[in-house]
C-alpha cells in the first residue's frame, strides 16, 4: 500500500513496520489458539501472511503455517463443498452463495500455494483426488444475473494461475514414476509445455500481453512473469542439457524467448508509477525476475560452442544489469531481492 493511502487511514510508517505487524498477527493467532479453535478467519489470515512471510525471509515458517491452514481448511470441510448447484436453486440464497464463494476461493488459494511450491519442495500436501471443491471461475451470479457482491469478482489473473498450478502438479506427479528414463520424463515436459501454451491462449483479453486493457498493464506483466516461472518449473530438469544436447533443444527454444520477453516487459514498466512500485515489492516478482535472468545467463555461459544463440551475449548482459538494478532497488523491502542482488 502506498504511504499516502496509509496516511489517509491514520497509519504512520515506521522502520520494520511490516515485520512488526507480521509478528503481531502470529501472536494473535497463537493467543486465539488457532490450532485448537478452527475457523475460516484463521485460514484467511494465514493466506494473507504468505505475501509477507516470504518477503521478509520467513519461508520456513510460512511453509509450516500454510500446511496448518490446509489442515484447518480440511477440518472445516472447505475441500468438500461439492459441485456448484444451479444458480436458480432457491435454496442457494445470497448469503449462502457468498459464504460458498469465499470458501471456494480460500481453498483454491491454498491449493495454488501448495502446488506451485512443488518444484521447491518436491512434495505437496493436497491431492486432487482428495477434494471436490470446484475451481472458482468467473463471477458468482444469482438467478437474475446480478453479481452477489460487486467487490467479490474472481479475476482472470488468479483463474489462470489456478489452472497453471494444476498443470504443474500433474506434471510432477507423472514424472515421479518415470525417473529411470530421461526420454520419458522429457515427453512429459513437452506435454506440460503444450498445456501451458494452450492455457496462455485462453488468457482473458483484458490481460493479454500484446494489448492489456487500461489499468491492467501491471497485472498483465506480472501474470506473464508468473507463467515464465511455471515454464521454468517444468523445463528445469533439462535446462543445462538443452544448451548442449540437440535432443533437448526444444527447452531452449521454448523458454529462452519467453523468459527474455517477459522479463524485459516487466522491467520496462514505468518506474514512477505507484502500481509499478506495488508489483515490484511482491516477493513473487523478485523471485521470478531473478529466475528469468538466471535462465538467460545460464544460456550465455553454458551453451555449447557452435550451437545457434537466440540472443547475443550483449543483450543478455544488458537485461541482467537491469535485473540487478531492480533487485538492488528493492533490497530494503525484500529479503529475496537482497539475496538476489548481493555481490561479495
Amino acid at each position: 500500500m502506498q504511504p499516502a493511502r496509509l496516511e489517509e487511514m491514520g497509519l504512520v510508517l515506521f522502520d520494520h513496520c511490516v515485520e512488526f505487524f507480521y509478528e503481531k498477527t502470529i501472536e494473535c493467532l497463537n493467543d486465539a489458539k488457532f490450532m485448537e479453535n478452527h475457523n475460516i478467519f484463521t485460514v484467511q489470515a494465514i493466506c494473507l501472511l504468505t505475501y509477507i512471510g516470504h518477503h521478509i525471509g520467513q519461508s520456513n515458517r510460512m511453509s509450516v503455517l500454510v500446511a496448518a491452514a490446509i489442515r484447518i481448511a480440511q477440518c472445516l470441510g472447505l475441500h468438500r463443498l461439492g459441485p456448484d448447484k444451479k444458480l436458480a436453486d432457491p435454496a442457494l440464497n445470497r448469503q449462502k452463495l457468498h459464504r460458498r464463494e469465499v470458501s471456494k476461493r480460500v481453498w483454491w488459494f491454498l491449493v495454488r500455494q501448495d502446488w506451485l511450491q512443488i518444484p521447491v519442495s518436491n512434495t505437496c500436501n493436497i491431492h486432487p483426488r482428495q477434494f471436490d471443491t470446484p475451481m472458482p471461475d468467473g463471477n458468482c451470479l444469482i438467478a437474475d444475473g446480478q453479481a452477489i457482491d460487486r467487490n467479490m469478482i474472481q479475476g482472470g489473473y488468479t483463474s489462470v494461475l489456478n489452472k497453471a498450478a494444476f498443470i504443474v502438479w500433474r506434471f510432477h506427479d507423472s514424472v515421479t514414476s518415470n525417473e529411470e528414463s530421461s526420454r520419458k520424463v522429457y515427453s512429459e515436459v513437452l506435454k506440460a509445455d503444450n498445456q501451458l501454451r494452450k492455457l496462455m491462449n485462453d488468457i482473458p483479453f483484458y490481460l493479454r500481453q500484446e494489448s492489456p486493457e487500461d489499468g491492467m498493464k501491471h497485472q498483465s506483466a506480472l501474470l506473464y512473469l508468473e507463467l515464465a516461472q511455471q515454464f521454468y518449473s517444468i523445463h528445469r530438469f533439462f535446462q543445462i542439457s538443452s544448451l548442449k544436447d540437440p535432443n533437448f533443444a526444444y527447452t531452449k527454444i521454448s523458454c529462452s524467448p519467453f523468459m527474455y520477453r517477459n522479463l524485459f516487459t516487466f522491467l520496462s514498466l514505468e518506474k514512477n508509477n505507484p502500481s509499478t512500485q506495488i508489483v515490484s515489492y511482491l516477493w513473487t516478482s523478485n523471485t521470478h525476475v531473478l529466475t528469468a535472468a538466471l535462465w538467460l545467463l545460464f544460456e550465455m555461459i553454458f551453451s555449447k560452442e557452435g550451437m545457434a544463440q537466440i540472443y547475443e551475449a550483449a543483450e543478455i548482459r544488458e537485461l541482467a544489469a537491469k535485473t540487478f538494478e531492480f533487485l538492488r532497488a528493492n533490497e530494503r523491502e525484500s529479503k529475496v531481492a537482497k539475496r538476489g542482488g548481493y555481490i561479495d
